[in-house]
Parts: structure tokens; sequence; C-alpha cells
């Protein structure tokens, strides 16, 4: 086997949180799974304020830098980190 460079974006998670959306505290999270559905405003590697409508029980496979409080009205967010 081969070495290789495991870049923090890709990968399995190493951990899983519940997300507590907020305005001023930086997350990082691989992936998010969020149970009840609504608008979901986060911060990407890319953007800056990306909304969402997300359905219950969705996968968001995207790496996620915040999750807003003003804007996001889904509940039950949980990070995969």
């Amino acid at each position: 086997m081969g070495a290789y460079d495991n870049d923090i974006a890709v990968g399995a998670a190493t951990d899983v949180m519940s997300v507590t959306p907020s305005d001023s505290t930086a997350v990082f999270f691989r992936q998010l799974f969020i149970t009840g559905a609504g608008t979901l405003k986060i911060d990407t590697l890319d953007t800056v304020g990306r909304t969402l409508t997300v359905p219950a029980n969705f996968t968001l496979t995207c790496v996620v830098k915040k999750v807003w409080a003003t804007g996001t009205a889904a509940t039950g967010i949980i990070g995969y980190a």
C-alpha cells in the first residue's frame, strides 16, 4: 500500500455531534444530517451565506464552515467532522 495525504475535507468522519446554528461560531464538518425540514443557511469552503431548503432526514454531503442561526429553520442538525 502506498502512502497518501489525508486531506481534512476527504474521507470518513472521525466524530459526530449535534450542531447549534450560530451567526458567530465557525465550525468544520464534512457533512450534515438534518432531521427536521426547513431552510439551512451555511458557509461552504467556497461560498458565504448559501441558503438551501432541505427535506426531513436529509444528508448534505458538502464541507461546511458555518451553520447560520439567522436563516436556518431546519432542526435536528447533526455534523460529521
